[in-house]
């Protein structure tokens, strides 16, 4: 069995695979990628940061849908976009003076004059993940001169709380809300018909309201040095498992984490026993833990998390 390719400390994945999945998402889900992420009321927290004529760095521009709102708003903006797929099918298209289009990473932008920083930073769902974030903040941080705004999903993973924490240990202002579209798609609702006119949206539908974590990240001061890595340890809770991994191993696990208070943790184990390791708990998870706990592989193992639970009541 081949390894399993290990993550890029700068991206927080393989970056072949990372790069695979976004222009994979770019090819295959077109506009769409942007329409399902951007709604109304996230948008004008965004905008609300943004004066007329701010140079505004957007990062992971994707289909251009902030871009365009961006330049609405006045602001000078410079688009760039890992997937070249991305830019070619959108961004090219926006046809405006007031904005550049390069295709690449922040190493990728042409050199910035001290006294031609950015006002501000907006990373629209970026294509990083767990690690890699901590890194973005710090290449982003020289290059603008007020602040970093990063609008990340609201998905069930927890790359936006481990990010919160790991960049107030290096020293960064960190503030997040969370963000949700107040009116949920009416077609969403008509499926339950006059029985269920008391509810809002249909449990199999909450999926279909909008929801996104908005981080305000800003410089204020140095605390000693501290690598990212640790920084990204001290803020995840791991588990490793030896190999082979012990029977019954997989239930316990499951018990323990519905016992310990985490919303989330990772378990690791020898790259051999991964597979087998990921069956067990979803079997277990199942079995134990229906509708409370879901399993997920990630590159660095498997991560077990609590599925949200939501209320549904009257609405005023």
């Amino acid at each position: 069995m081949s390894p399993i390719p290990l993550p890029d400390p700068r991206f927080g994945a393989d970056f072949d695979n990372l790069m695979l999945r976004r222009d994979r998402a770019a090819s295959h889900e077109g506009a769409n990628f942007g329409s399902r992420r951007m709604f109304k009321e996230l948008a004008e927290r965004v905008l609300g940061e943004v004066k007329p004529g701010y140079r505004v760095l957007e990062v992971d521009a994707a289909t251009g849908i902030l871009t365009r709102l961006l330049l609405a708003r006045g602001a000078e903006v410079t688009a760039l976009e890992p997937s070249s797929v991305f830019v070619k099918k959108f961004l090219r298209a926006i046809d405006d003076e007031h904005l550049q289009v390069f295709t690449g990473f922040t190493e990728d932008l042409p050199t910035q004059p001290e006294d031609q920083l950015f006002d501000l930073a907006v990373v629209s769902f970026p294509s990083r993940r767990g690690i890699g974030l901590l890194a973005l903040i710090d290449e982003l941080i020289v290059l603008v001169r007020k602040s970093i705004l990063l609008v990340m999903p609201d998905d069930g993973s927890l790359d936006w709380a481990y990010l919160t924490r790991g960049a107030a240990l290096e020293g960064y202002e960190v503030s997040t809300r969370f963000i949700t579209e107040h009116n949920a798609p009416s077609a969403a609702f008509s499926r339950g018909k006059d029985k269920n006119a008391d509810c809002p949206y249909l449990p199999q539908d909450i999926d279909m309201v909008k929801r996104a974590v908005l981080l305000h990240v800003e410089q204020r001061a140095k605390l000693r040095p501290i690598r990212a890595e640790e920084a990204w340890a001290l803020a995840a809770r791991t588990i490793h498992v030896p190999y082979p991994v012990p029977r019954g191993a997989a239930t316990r696990l499951v018990r323990y984490f519905m016992a310990g208070g985490d919303r989330a943790v990772l378990i690791t184990t020898d790259d051999a026993g991964l597979p087998r390791l990921y069956g067990n708990l979803r079997t277990a998870a199942h079995r134990i833990a229906r509708d409370e706990v879901t399993v997920r592989r990630v590159d660095e193992g498997v991560q077990l998390m609590l599925i949200p639970r939501v209320e549904h009541g009257s609405h005023q």
